[in-house]
């Protein structure tokens, strides 16, 4: 049996920043998280350093 290989899946690719917009019911923005990948490594193994941030409403 076998692992998925995860060096190809978006999130897990260093110098990457994904940004999820949220939003209501009204499909109006009430904020946002964005990813920033900096570093992955790992042979057997994969580790990755991935920042938060997320932002509310007033402040996006």
């Amino acid at each position: 049996m076998f692992a998925q290989d995860c060096k190809d899946f978006y999130f897990l690719q260093a110098n990457k920043t994904v940004e999820i917009t949220i939003c209501n019911k009204k499909n109006e923005e009430t904020g946002k998280n964005v990813y920033t990948v900096s570093d992955v490594s790992g042979s057997n193994f994969t580790t990755v350093n991935v920042q938060s941030e997320v932002f509310n409403k007033g402040k996006v």
